[in-house]
Parts: structure tokens; sequence; C-alpha cells
């Protein structure tokens, strides 16, 4: 979906769905860590080598920055697919 669009319009996508997130990459990892395991927050927080509430601080963080909330799958969807393509 997103390689369809050229490069101006992708950014426009991207940032327009990350908002002020886009710039917090310790936060992206989470939340792409988190998608990619289906939410299991103790996984994630293993996998991250960190506390399980510091997980659900950030997923609460990335809430407020960008209003998508990744337990939701349409929400989680739109921002695994912004996450990929900056890195």
């Amino acid at each position: 979906m997103i390689e369809s669009l050229n490069e101006d319009d992708r950014d426009f996508f991207v940032k327009a769905v990350l908002n002020d997130a886009i710039n917090d990459f310790e936060l992206l990892k989470t939340i792409q860590t988190t998608i990619e395991h289906q939410v299991n927050i103790s996984v994630v927080a293993k996998q991250l080598y960190m506390h399980r509430n510091t997980v659900q601080k950030r997923i609460e963080k990335f809430y407020e920055l960008t209003g998508l909330d990744v337990r939701q799958f349409e929400d989680a969807l739109k921002a695994y697919v912004c996450i990929k393509y900056l890195t």
C-alpha cells in the first residue's frame, strides 16, 4: 500500500500518522516490538529488557502522541506500516 505512493506522499502519510512520536526512536522500537508480539506485554518486556510497567507506559505515551491504540488491529496496522517505513 505505502509502496504505491511517491516519496513525498509517503513522508506526509508517516508524519500524519505518527505525529510527535516520529522522532522518539525508543518509543517506536517499543511499539514495533509490541505489535510483533501481539501486544503480549510480558514477552515484549523480556525482549527489550525492561519492566512490564515501562512497556505499558510507552504504549500509553504512544496513544497520547498519536491517538493510535496498538491493541486495536486497524491502529496497530497503521502504526506498524509507518514504523517499518522509517526503518
